[in-house]
């Protein structure tokens, strides 16, 4: 179940996956799905995306084992095993991270290195899902200021834009190579 990868509820998953699929930019491109778990973003884009190619990497040989059984016989998908921080990322237009940089982690400066990480792998851009507020600061999970992640990715990108969400609690970022106006008149 969604709430098996840390999803307080399958319906706030898929709102967050909703805000990735309202953009209107991944027909015929490559996206990569970092910290995919059971690769549900796939169906999320294939309801408003026909022709993209997706690729989900997660370090959980599990969580691939489920995505392989849900999604394996999509002719457009793959999946990987491997640790996002550390593995070499295959080149994708699109880098999604829809909640797998929500986890504490010792290392203060991770946040942004794997920002910078998946813009460099990224052709157009990347979008990144992230917990503004959480019920419980002792937890394992962390949440992240939407100003500072504005401020940092803007020092990487002049092209940025922000989503906050309904409920407050979680915001996205998109970052571009170049600006939206740019990327409307590239040929699909």
């Amino acid at each position: 179940t969604a709430e098996a990868l840390g999803w307080k509820f399958r319906d706030r998953q898929l709102a967050r996956f909703e805000e990735f699929t309202r953009m209107d930019l991944f027909e015929g491109c490559s996206v990569l799905d970092v910290g995919c778990g059971h690769g549900d973003l796939l169906p999320a884009l294939q309801s408003v995306v026909s022709e993209f190619h997706y690729s989900g990497i997660d370090q959980s040989e599990e969580f691939l084992r489920i995505a392989l059984q849900r999604y394996g016989r999509e002719a457009n998908a793959r999946f990987l095993l491997g640790e996002f921080g550390s593995t070499p990322l295959p080149r994708s237009d699109f880098v999604i991270c829809c909640g797998a940089l929500n986890y504490r982690n010792s290392d203060v400066g991770y946040l942004q290195r794997m920002i910078v990480r998946f813009f460099e792998a990224a052709n157009i851009g990347v979008g990144l899902n992230l917990l503004g507020k959480i019920e419980f600061e002792d937890g394992v999970l962390v949440a992240h200021s939407p100003a500072q992640v504005l401020a940092f990715c803007r020092m990487i990108s002049p092209y940025v834009e922000i989503r906050q969400s309904l409920d407050d609690d979680n915001f996205t970022v998109f970052m571009f190579h170049e600006s939206r106006e740019m990327l409307a008149r590239l040929p699909n």
